[in-house]
This record gives structure tokens, sequence and C-alpha cells, in this order.
């Protein structure tokens, strides 16, 4: 576990994590309360907890957190990597969900045919990747790869494989994709499913995402 930074925390409302910094940091990122009172966090202008000395808290990418604390001068370290391990931590990891204030609009991206398939979100916001499913009507025998590739706003150099998978090694007529953990992209940053479909297969594709 790597520490980021520390943070001392005022009685009135302090900056500890802005939309700017999660250019630099990274997922997964922590928050420690390392003072003998109770620090305040308000998550995303929202969403509010109290964090006990020594208790941690799960940030999630994008989320914007402040703090108070009563009597001022609290110290909140940042850390990015495990959480440290105490009973306290573990019990914060297994409780880890998407915070209410996080839970957004579903949208569903459809395609059907029977050529190739090329198949893109058109979001404009924050959002994140919940599934993408494919059902052929019959298990193609043509060897190429289906795949799943986040389009990087950032250019192509950021461009990445999420998926590559041969359905005719076994012929497949169904693909699931379901990333093993949250996979929250920026605003402008699309994901595509691509396909040659050689075989002319009658597909149907979605891709399903939450946007914030």
């Amino acid at each position: 576990m790597a520490s980021i930074t520390d943070v001392t925390i005022g009685a009135t409302s302090t900056s500890i994590i802005a939309a700017a910094d999660w250019k630099t940091l990274g997922s997964p990122v922590y928050l420690q309360n390392e003072s003998d009172e109770i620090i305040t966090l308000t998550i995303s202008g929202a969403d509010t907890k109290d964090l006990d000395p020594g208790e941690p808290q799960h940030v999630l990418p994008g989320q914007i957190v402040t703090g108070t604390a009563v009597g001022g001068a609290a110290l909140l370290q940042i850390y990015q990597g495990i959480i440290p391990t105490n009973e306290t931590a573990a019990k914060a990891i297994a409780a880890a969900v998407v915070p209410a204030n996080l839970i957004g609009t579903i949208v569903v991206v459809s395609a059907t045919g029977a050529a190739a398939i090329a198949a893109t979100t058109a979001s404009t916001k924050r959002f994140r990747l919940i599934a993408v499913t494919c059902h052929l009507d019959a298990g193609p025998t043509t060897s190429e790869n289906f795949t799943v590739t986040l389009d990087a706003l950032d250019g192509a150099a950021y461009d990445t494989v999420l998926l590559a998978i041969d359905p005719s090694l076994v012929a497949a007529q169904d693909i699931v994709y379901i990333p093993d953990e949250a996979l929250i992209v920026e605003a402008g940053d699309q994901v595509a499913v691509a396909y040659a479909n050689t075989d002319t297969g009658t597909y149907g594709v979605r891709i399903v995402i939450e946007e914030f």
C-alpha cells in the first residue's frame, strides 16, 4: 500500500479530491482517518459519511470529496493500492458498493444484422461499462476475433482492447463480457464492438452502460 499524500482537515469545508485530481490518481483510492476525531466527508457534493478514527473509505474514480472536522487540524491520508489490512478495512471492502449519488441512467446500445459488426456507444457523459452481449444464430467456423475496445478521448495511443475472443474455436453462439471490477471512463470515451462476421451469422449485440 502506498500513501499518496495527507490532507489536514479544518473546521470548514476542505477539498480532499477534486475532479482534476483524477487525471493523476489511480484506482482504487482509499481515504483513512489518521486523527483522534471524526471527519465528516461529503462525497460528490451529496453523500455524507462520518469517518471514525482509523476508519478507511473507498473512493470511486470521478468522485469529488471534501471534509470537515469539528476540532479542525484532523489528519486524513490518501492511499493508493491495497487498503490497510485490519478488521475495519476488511469490513469497508466488503461493504463497498456504488454510492446512491453515483447511480445513473442505464443506456443500451443495440444492433442487429448479418454483416460485419461495428457497434459503439455515443455517450457525452462519464459512464460505467456494465456488459457487452452478442448472440449469433449459428456457431461461426471462420477464425477471427470478436473485440471490445475502449476508444479513448485522449487519442489512439490510449485505445485499449478490453476483450478479444475467437468464437469459432468452440462455435460459440453467445458472447458475454462483464468487467471484473467497475470500469468507469471519462466523458468522451466510447466502447466499440467489432467482428468481421465472415460467416454472415445473424447477430444481436447490446452494449449496456450507466451514465453519470
